[in-house]
């Protein structure tokens, strides 16, 4: 029982991990993105324009939610759905961004990273959605007591990609120079954005994983609390029928 209780706080923690870890990995990484970007440090503002965007996806869902909220089909299966489509598309987006940072787009004589920006947008919608969606269904579990794990995990979203890229040497002087996309740079970069961004797209990985321990326990949960409700209604049923059988002879 107690293994499986912490198996159950570490899936919770790895659960809360995939929140923000997506959107936090590019920003610490900034430093040596912006090296490819012709936007330059001004990335940074392109990047808060596009989680701002992406904030429409929580109000869109909100909107579903309270129109489908008596449908029983949406209560039992937009959490298990939605979800991990979120979580893949934090993995899927790190990976895009991984391969497409260092490769600008010209629109109109205009040249930006048009394809990071969409990475960075489809990596958004499962941050800014996860406040709404990841939370209440950390609530709906049998009891609160994984609300608190669930905010540790959400602390390790930003920790993670922090502390990776201070050991990748993110925060290096380059003197100008543009990091090597796989390879260790002169200057202190241990590997390259391209490893990093990959690297942080197994850890979303492993917020999915948890998210299905997790589904896989409510599972067992509801079905040990179906039993418990099937026993108890038929050791009420043949109480009921004793209770008949004596007032008969008791007559």
């Amino acid at each position: 029982m107690l293994v499986k209780e912490c198996i159950c706080h570490i899936a919770v923690a790895a659960f809360g991990m995939g929140t923000w870890l997506s959107v936090n990995a590019v920003y610490v990484e900034l430093p040596l993105l912006v090296s490819f970007a012709p936007e330059g440090y001004d990335l940074a503002t392109y990047i808060v324009l596009i989680v701002q965007l992406a904030c429409l996806f929580p109000l869109i869902y909100g909107i579903l939610d309270s129109k489908l909220a008596s449908k029983e089909l949406w209560i039992l299966y937009n959490h298990a759905i939605l979800i991990p489509i979120m979580l893949f598309f934090s993995g899927a987006g790190l990976v895009m961004a991984a391969f497409v940072y260092d490769r600008p787009g010209v629109i109109n004589n205009s040249k930006h990273s048009y394809w990071l920006f969409v990475a960075f947008f489809i990596i958004s919608i499962p941050c800014t959605t996860s406040d709404v969606l990841f939370m209440p269904y950390i609530t709906k579990l049998e009891n609160t007591k994984y609300v608190a794990t669930f905010f540790i995990g959400m602390g390790f979203s930003a920790l993670v990609p922090s502390a990776v890229s201070l050991i990748q040497g993110a925060n290096a002087n380059l003197n100008g120079t543009a990091a090597n996309p796989w390879k260790p740079t002169e200057g202190g970069v241990l590997f390259g954005p391209r490893i990093f961004l990959i690297l942080m797209a197994a850890i979303c990985c492993l917020s999915l994983i948890g998210f299905i321990v997790l589904l896989k326990h409510r599972n067992e949960v509801s079905g040990d609390d179906l039993s418990k409700a099937i026993l108890q209604s038929s050791s009420n049923s043949i109480c009921s029928v004793e209770l008949n059988v004596i007032e008969k002879d008791g007559v």
